[in-house]
């Protein structure tokens, strides 16, 4: 048993293959028993899911069948420019934000030059029930997957958004090394964001497109991982795995 990265790019346009639909449904099954067993106030998927780029770590048996049991999705500007300019998702949040402040400094970082491609990533989910070395191996391809899409995929910048309650935002920080979202060089604490649990703060956390030491050391790990990867992008697929 080990390991393998799956990246499902834009499901709608490979939606006639069956390999995608099961993996796909997968994913998205995943994402719902989060829900379920967080019951959490909003629904946990929406009209993104199905032209963002879906990344999963997945346990691979040896049999051809991967299973996902971590996942999360990302979803760019440039994406959402290609579907009959859709609104971007991240622009959506700030119309959301309960602060001002919040949504000024939101608007600077989205806002900075036309042509950046920002992605917003979000919907992280696991399953908990593998052995904490398994689910830590995990956590550490996530980080590595995250920055090779990035690179790949051209993104300028990016955030996300992380849980105060359930010190999500913590882990993202600790892993990532991700900054918090700021107004004049003052950093924001956490804020309500309606479209979410409305009794729950959270923390919004920036990825200026500047390499750390600790992305750097994680491309470098996992570089065989990703060019081992399954991938399904563009109605092809690119890379076989049975």
């Amino acid at each position: 048993m080990k390991l393998k990265m799956l990246i499902i790019d834009c499901p709608v346009m490979s939606f006639t293959n069956s390999d995608v639909r099961d993996l796909y449904s997968k994913i998205l099954n995943l994402k719902m028993q989060a829900f379920e067993a967080n019951t959490l106030s909003y629904f946990p998927l929406d009209k993104y899911d199905h032209i963002a780029t879906h990344m999963a770590v997945c346990l691979d048996n040896g049999d051809g069948v991967l299973n996902p049991i971590l996942a999360f999705r990302a979803i760019s500007t440039e994406r959402c420019k290609q579907w009959n300019n859709i609104s971007f998702i991240g622009q959506e949040i700030v119309n959301e934000i309960d602060s001002d402040i919040h949504k000024m400094a939101l608007n600077s970082f989205l806002g900075t030059k036309e042509n950046d491609n920002i992605a917003y990533l979000s919907s992280i989910v696991m399953d908990p029930l593998h052995s904490p070395e398994v689910l830590c191996e995990s956590l550490k391809m996530f980080i590595s997957m995250s920055s090779f899409y990035h690179k790949e995929w051209s993104i300028s910048k990016s955030f996300t958004i992380g849980r105060k309650n359930c010190k999500s935002d913590l882990l993202i920080k600790k892993r990532f090394g991700l900054l918090p979202l700021a107004l004049h060089g003052k950093s924001l604490p956490e804020v309500l964001i309606y479209c979410f649990i409305t009794d729950e703060k959270y923390n919004i956390l920036l990825y200026n497109g500047v390499d750390t030491k600790r992305i750097r050391q994680s491309l470098t790990k996992y570089e065989t991982a990703w060019q081992e990867k399954v991938m399904f992008k563009e109605g092809s697929q690119l890379t076989p795995f049975l």
